[in-house]
C-alpha cells in the first residue's frame, strides 16, 4: 500500500460522530458500505444515502436503524445520470437540515454509483448520443457536481476531517481514468481533503452478472463464469477470484481506519495481499500483478488462453514497461506464478514472449540520445491545464510535425500561464492532438508504443536536469543575425587575403591599412559568431536570466579590437609613411584589389542593411534609432564595419590615385591616417552603445510610459512607484515596479468570483470561540492573498502580451 508521507492524524471510524454520504447505496457494495459504517460509527452519526430505488433505500434505512438505533438517516432518490435542478435542490435542502442540526468530526463521502453502459456492443458500434451522455453524466459529470455540492456545505471549518472515497472500478479492470484524474488533482489542490481511489476487485454484484450474461466477447463471458469447482469456464485451470461485497468493503474500512495511504492514491483490493501463487480472472490479471510491488520486482510467467493471447500481450507490455517487470507471456491457461520457486514447470509449454527488463535495450546509442532530447522537450513544466498541450510537446510526445498541427484549432492560453519558459507557443486541445495522432499513426496502440519510452525516460530525468528544465527560457532569437555575420566572415576572409597580397606587391600604406582593417573585421566576425552561439544557451542555476548579454560582450570586444588594432595600426603606418616616405611600386594590383574589395564589402553591407531594416520595421522604429539603441549588437557591428570598409575602400582608392597622379607617397599615407580615424570613430560608437547595454540601459520612454499608464488605469491598483526598466539582452528586457493595490477592490473581486457569501455567513454564525474565528480568518485571508497573486499574474500577462521583448516582470506589492 502507498504510504502516507504527511502527518495527518488517524481518525478511526469507530465511535466517531461522522456524516456518511453514500451514492448507489441501495444494493451491492454501496449497501455494504452503509451497513458496516453504521455498525462502527457513533450513535449520533448521520447518513445521507442516495440511489434510484426508493423502496430499496427505505429497506437500507431500516437496516441502519437496526445496527445504530440513534443514527439519523436522510434519503434522496436520485438517478446520477440525471442530476437535474430539482435533484440539486433536494440535496441542498437535506444538507442544510443536516448541517443546521449538528456538527461532525468527520465526513466520509463514498462515490459508489456507477453506470456500466451497453456491454453487448464494441465501442465503435456505440453511436447513440443519449447513451453516451447518460454514461458520462452518471460516471463523471454529475459525480463531480454532487461532490462539489456536498463539500460546499461541509467545509473544513465545520468538519475538520473530510474523506472522499472514489470506488474506482466495479469490475477491477482499470480505474475510471477521468474520475481518478479528477480526484488526484483534487487531492493536490485541496490538501485538507483525504482522497482515496479504491478498486474493489471482481465483486459478485449485478454488474458482474451483466458482464457474464451480455458481454459481446464470449471469452470475457466465460472468464466471469465459474463452474462447480470454482474454475473459469474458459477451459483453464484458473480459480476465478470472485469477491463478495462484504469482503471488499471490510478491506476498504480497514484501509480507512489505518489511514496510511497517500491522499489521491490508487489502492487495489489485492494490494499487499499474499497472492504470489494465487489466481485471478483475465480482466484483472495484468493490472493486479503489476500494481503489487512484491511481484513487480520478481520474474513472472503469465499463461493466457489463445483467444485472448494478443490482448494480454498488449496489456502486459504496457504495464510491464511501466513497472520494469521481468515477465514471459505464454499462450496456455490463465495463471501466474513466481518463477523463483520452480514455477517454470507449472507454466507448461507454449510460445513465450520475453519482455526486456529495459525497454530501451533495442535502441542504438544515437537513437537513445535522440529519445533523451525528445523526453527533455516533453518534460517542460506546464503551467496550464492538463487538457491542453503546446506545439513542442505535441510534436515530441505524439510524433507529429508542424504540418500536422497547422489546421488544428488553437485554444486560448489562460491568463496566468504566460511564462518565459512557455513564451507564446500555440496551445491545442489534448483531445484534438490525440485524435490527429491516431489518424496519422493508425491506432492508439501505435501512439502508446511511441510514448512509452519517452514517458519512462522523462520520469527518470535527474534532479539537476529537472532543475534546468524548470528554469529553461526560450533562447535569444538568433535568426538573421548569424546568417549575416556568417556571410560577412566569408567575404572578409577573401578580402583580407587579397589586400595583403596587393599591399605586399605594391608597398601601399593605404592598402596595408585596408588589409589590417579586413583582418580585424574577419576576427571580429568570428568573435560575433561565437557570441551569437553562446547567447543562445539556456539559463542554468548559475545564470538564471540566460546568456543573452554575451552578444553585447563580444560586440564590445570587437569594438576594442577595431580601436586598438585597426585604428592604431592604420594611423601608425600613415604617420610612418609621412615621416619616412618611400616610392610606390606599380599600382595595378592595388586597383584590382580595391575593386574586388568594394564588391565583397558592398555585398556584405547590403545583406546587413536589409536585415537591420527588416528588424527595425518589426520593432516599429526607424533604422537609425535601431542602430543607435544597439537593439541587435551583432547586426549593428557588421553593418557599421561593412559601411566603414566601403568608405575605407573609397578613401584608399582616392589616395592611391592621387599618389599615382602626383607621383608622391604623401596622399597614400594621408589616406591611411584617414582610414584609421574612420575606424576609430566606428569603434568608439560600438564601444559606447554596447557598454550602455551591459551597464543596464533603460527601455525607451514610450514603452515605459505605456506600461505605467496601463497600470494606473487598472481598477485594482491605487498607484505605481519605483519603476525600473532594463534591457538584459537582445529582445530580452525586464520591468520592475512597486504597486499599491486597492485592497477593497481585490476583496470585492474575491467575494464576487470565489466566495459564497451565504456560506460564509453561516460559517461565521457557527463560530463558538476565538480559535475557530482565527481559523476562519486565516482561511479567507489566505485566499485573499492568493487573489493578490492572481491579479499580479494577470497584470504580468497583459504586459508581456503587449510588449513581447519584456521577458521578466517583477511587481512588488507595497
Amino acid at each position: 500500500m502507498n504510504q502516507l508521507t504527511s502527518e495527518m492524524p488517524h481518525r478511526k471510524l469507530e465511535n466517531k460522530r461522522s456524516l456518511f454520504v453514500v451514492t448507489g447505496a441501495s444494493r451491492g457494495i454501496g449497501r455494504e458500505i452503509v451497513l458496516q459504517c453504521a455498525a462502527r460509527a457513533a450513535e449520533s452519526s448521520a447518513f445521507l444515502i442516495t440511489a434510484r430505488n426508493e423502496t430499496a433505500l427505505m429497506e437500507v434505512k431500516a437496516e441502519i436503524k437496526n445496527k445504530n438505533k440513534n443514527a439519523r438517516v436522510w434519503i434522496v432518490v436520485c438517478d446520477m445520470a440525471d442530476l437535474n435542478d430539482e435533484a440539486k435542490k433536494g440535496f441542498d435542502t437535506v444538507m442544510r437540515e443536516i448541517t443546521e442540526q449538528n456538527s461532525y468530526e468527520s465526513l466520509f463521502l463514498f462515490h459508489n454509483a456507477g453506470y456500466l453502459g451497453d456491454v453487448s456492443k464494441k465501442a465503435l458500434k456505440l453511436n447513440d448520443v443519449e447513451n453516451w451522455s447518460e454514461f458520462l453524466n452518471a460516471n463523471f459529470v454529475n459525480m463531480i457536481l454532487l461532490n462539489n455540492l456536498i463539500l460546499k456545505w461541509i467545509t473544513n471549518l465545520t468538519c475538520p476531517h473530510r474523506y472522499i472515497i472514489n470506488m474506482s472500478s466495479i469490475l477491477a479492470v482499470q480505474g475510471f481514468a477521468a474520475r481518478e484524474a479528477f480526484f488526484r488533482g483534487l487531492a493536490v489542490e485541496e490538501p485538507s481533503l483525504r482522497v482515496l481511489n479504491y478498486a474493489p476487485g471482481p465483486v459478485l454484484t449485478d454488474m458482474y452478472k451483466i458482464v457474464q450474461e451480455k458481454s459481446y466477447d464470449p471469452t470475457i463471458r466465460n472468464a466471469y463464469t465459474v463452474n462447480e469447482n470454482g474454475h473459469s469456464a474458459e477451459k483453464s485451470d484458473v480459480h476465478v477470484a470472485q469477491l463478495t461485497p462484504e469482503q471488499t468493503v471490510t478491506k476498504l474500512i480497514r484501509i480507512l481506519n489505518d489511514n496510511q495511504y497517500e491522499s489521491g492514491a490508487h489502492v487495489d483490493y489485492f494490494d499487499d495481499e499474499e497472492q504470489s501463487q494465487g489466481t485471478l480472472s483475465i480482466s484483472c490479471l495484468a493490472h493486479t500483478c503489476f500494481s503489487r510491488s512484491s511481484l513487480s520486482m520478481a520474474p513472472l510467467i503469465l499463461k493466457v488462453p489463445p483467444s485472448v493471447f494478443s490482448g494480454a500481450v498488449n496489456q502486459v507490455l504496457r504495464l510491464g514497461l511501466r513497472h520494469r517487470a521481468n515477465c514471459t507471456i505464454v499462450s496456455s491457461s490463465v495463471r501466474f506464478a513466481s518463477t523463483t520457486s520452480g514455477d517454470d514447470e507449472r507454466a507448461g509449454k507454449g510460445a513465450g514472449i520475453p519482455l526486456p527488463t529495459d525497454p530501451l535495450d533495442h535502441l542504438t546509442h544515437k537513437e537513445k540520445k535522440r529519445l533523451f532530447r525528445v523526453a527533455r522537450v516533453s518534460k517542460r513544466n506546464r503551467t496550464y491545464d492538463n487538457d491542453k498541450i503546446d506545439n513542442l510537446s505535441a510534436m515530441a510526445e505524439y510524433n507529429l510535425s508542424e504540418k500536422d498541427l497547422e489546421d488544428l484549432p488553437q485554444v486560448p492560453r489562460p491568463a496566468k500561464t504566460y511564462t518565459a519558459q512557455a513564451g507564446n507557443r500555440p496551445l491545442y486541445s489534448l483531445t484534438d492532438v490525440v485524435q490527429r495522432a491516431v489518424k496519422k499513426h493508425g491506432s492508439a496502440e501505435a501512439i502508446a508504443s511511441h510514448r512509452a519510452p519517452i514517458v519512462d525516460m522523462r520520469n527518470n530525468l535527474s534532479n539537476d536536469e529537472k532543475n534546468r528544465l524548470r528554469m529553461r527560457v526560450e533562447a535569444t532569437a538568433t535568426a538573421g543575425a548569424d546568417r549575416v555575420v556568417g556571410i560577412a566572415f566569408a567575404l572578409n576572409t577573401c578580402d583580407m587575403i587579397m589586400k595583403f597580397g596587393a599591399a605586399y606587391l605594391t608597398g601601399s600604406k593605404s592598402l596595408f591599412a585596408e588589409a589590417i582593417h579586413s583582418t580585424m573585421d574577419t576576427c571580429n566576425q568570428l568573435i560575433l559568431l561565437l557570441g551569437i552561439r553562446y547567447s543562445a544557451k539556456n539559463p542554468d542555476p548559475q545564470f538564471p536570466y540566460g546568456y543573452g548579454n554575451m552578444r553585447y560582450v563580444t560586440s564590445l570586444i570587437s569594438g576594442c579590437g577595431i580601436l586598438g588594432f585597426g585604428c592604431g595600426l592604420s594611423m601608425y603606418h600613415g604617420i610612418s609613411g609621412l615621416l619616412n616616405p618611400t616610392a610606390l611600386e606599380p599600382l595595378t594590383y592595388a586597383y584590382y584589389a580595391l575593386f574586388m574589395s568594394l564588391c565583397f564589402q558592398g555585398t556584405s553591407a547590403i545583406t546587413a542593411y536589409r536585415e537591420v531594416n527588416r528588424k527595425a520595421k518589426l520593432a516599429g522604429i526607424s533604422m537609425m534609432n535601431y542602430v543607435k539603441t544597439s537593439a541587435d549588437p551583432s547586426l549593428n557591428v557588421v553593418l557599421l564595419e561593412d559601411t566603414a570598409a566601403v568608405s575605407g575602400g573609397g578613401i584608399a582608392l582616392c589616395a592611391i590615385s592621387l599618389s599615382s597622379l602626383l607621383n608622391s607617397p604623401i596622399p597614400d599615407s594621408v589616406g591611411s591616417i584617414m582610414i584609421g580615424a574612420l575606424l576609430g570613430t566606428v569603434a568608439m560608437f560600438i564601444i559606447r552603445t554596447n557598454a550602455a547595454h551591459l551597464v543596464g540601459r533603460s527601455l525607451p520612454d514610450r514603452i515605459t510610459n505605456d506600461i505605467v499608464a496601463r497600470l494606473n488605469n487598472d481598477p485594482c491598483i491605487r498607484s505605481v512607484h519605483d519603476v525600473k526598466t532594463t534591457s538584459m539582452g537582445v529582445e530580452h528586457s525586464r520591468f520592475k515596479a512597486e504597486i499599491d493595490f486597492d485592497g477593497r477592490m481585490i476583496t470585492r473581486n474575491y467575494l464576487k468570483e470565489k466566495a459564497d457569501i451565504g456560506m460564509m455567513l453561516r460559517e461565521a454564525q457557527s463560530l463558538e470561540n476565538t480559535a475557530q474565528l482565527e481559523e476562519f480568518m486565516e482561511e479567507h485571508g489566505e485566499k485573499i492573498i492568493d487573489r493578490v497573486g492572481d491579479e499580479i499574474d494577470r497584470i504580468e500577462s497583459e504586459i508581456t502580451k503587449k510588449h513581447k521583448d519584456i521577458r521578466h516582470v517583477d511587481l512588488e506589492a507595497l
